[in-house]
């Protein structure tokens, strides 16, 4: 405890780290009720400290000794025009790395300054950067020399070797336990955000269904109706050929028509009366003939005319009955497929609404857990921080935020159940 680093000595060291830690804590405590007229543990650890307060003020003492050291002086001869550039200096360099350490080690933000001007990537701003500069000065000119005589140098040796032995075990203890409550609500985060990704697919899984739904039945209707409509089509046509079938039957009415006989002529001179005779012969022979054959063909046509109307009217009474089976199955097909499609809509939307309560239940039992201390964990995170960032998970750090309000904002009478309420 008696080795001289950068002119103070261990113990020294120790006690000037834990003083302005909780120092720097009351700061933030007070600055902050101020601004938000309630009190909160303000810090990264549970404890009433905030170590990066304790470094910055430990750095500025170490690089002032390390000035003085060959003039033998004491820390309150460093001259104010050589003292604030080096507080403004280190204390902005210990909040930009402590910042930095931060938000690599859990991809959060406890302060941020990127709404300042002249900041640099939100660690820090000009503007605290001075009043970090100013306040160096007073505790370094005004306020250590009070505080050293009161704690440090009061204190006989031997009983504050043990004292600080405790709060050093204490702080340790509390930087552990802090770090695995960050560890967890980064995982609690993680999976918050995972549920809400799997809420939203899940909402609009479902809208897409209750809207789409009838749609898709018409849809498979209009597919039926269109599937009977051919079937119709198809069984007129064959009316059509049967018809003009049977019409060119008829346009050939004339397919019999006979040829009139021909006359040789006389091979040698015949008497006048002899061939006149033979004339009168043939020629009442080709008009009996030619009326037969007249006869017959009108008697063939009308057959075939007859038949052809039969064959049209048997065909015209299948094509309407094939069409009415058809429609007839058209229409079962459809119903049954309508039936099915509402079927598998109801089953996909009942199974879509047990996904949906499960992430809610699951969501419900991450906020338990981290409302589950007001003093610990999470929400003294969150009541501390209420900028706190997280660069993965905003959205699910922004839905913790919310609930975590309204869980303390509710009637400290509140029953369990109602806090239960609260919280669902």
């Amino acid at each position: 405890m008696n080795t001289v680093l950068f002119g103070m000595t261990l113990y020294q060291i120790l006690w000037y780290f834990v003083i302005y830690s909780f120092i720097g804590w009351c700061v933030e405590v007070v600055f902050h009720a101020m601004k938000a007229h309630r009190l909160v543990n303000r810090g990264f650890l549970n404890g009433p400290v905030c170590p990066v307060y304790g470094f910055g003020v430990v750095l500025v003492f170490a690089a002032v000794h390390l000035i003085i050291d060959g003039s033998g002086g004491t820390l309150q001869d460093i001259s104010i025009i050589m003292l604030y550039p080096i507080g403004v200096f280190l204390t902005t360099a210990v909040e930009l790395l402590g910042g930095f350490m931060l938000d690599k080690a859990f991809h959060a933000r406890w302060w941020n300054y990127s709404s300042e001007k002249y900041n640099f990537r939100g660690y820090i701003c000009l503007k605290f950067s001075l009043i970090w500069g100013l306040g160096v000065v007073f505790l370094v000119k005004f306020a250590h020399p009070f505080i050293d005589r009161a704690t440090v140098q009061f204190l006989p040796a031997a009983i504050g070797i043990w004292i600080i032995l405790v709060l050093i075990i204490a702080y340790f203890s509390d930087f552990v336990v802090s770090v695995l409550i960050m560890l967890k609500l980064n995982r609690s985060l993680e999976e918050l955000d995972q549920i809400q990704k799997d809420m939203r697919f899940v909402s609009d899984q479902i809208t897409k269904l209750v809207a789409g739904g009838s749609i898709a039945a018409e849809v498979l209707v209009d597919a039926g109706l269109t599937k009977a409509g051919l079937v119709k089509e198809d069984t007129m046509y064959a009316v059509l050929d049967q018809a003009f079938a049977a019409g060119d039957v008829i346009d050939n009415k004339e397919y019999n028509r006979f040829r009139a006989a021909g006359i040789p002529e006389p091979a040698s001179v015949q008497v006048e009366a002899d061939i006149k005779e033979a004339i009168a012969e043939r020629k009442e022979e080709a008009m009996t003939a030619i009326n037969e054959t007249k006869e017959a063909a009108v008697s063939a046509y009308n057959e075939r005319m007859d038949e052809a109307i039969a064959a049209i009217n048997e065909t015209k009474e299948a094509a309407f009955s094939a069409y009415a089976e058809h429609r007839d199955d058209a229409a079962y097909a459809i119903a049954e497929t309508k039936i099915a499609a509402e079927d598998n809509i109801e089953q996909t939307r009942e199974a879509l609404e047990n996904k949906l309560a499960e992430l809610k239940n699951r969501s419900s039992e991450i906020y338990k857990a981290a409302f589950r201390h007001r003093v610990f964990g999470p929400l003294r995170i969150l009541r501390a921080f209420p900028l706190l960032y997280h660069e993965m998970y905003s959205d699910a750090l922004q839905s913790l935020r919310q609930r975590a309000a309204e869980f303390l904002n509710s009637d400290n009478t509140d029953t369990d159940d109602d806090h239960q309420r609260n919280i669902d």
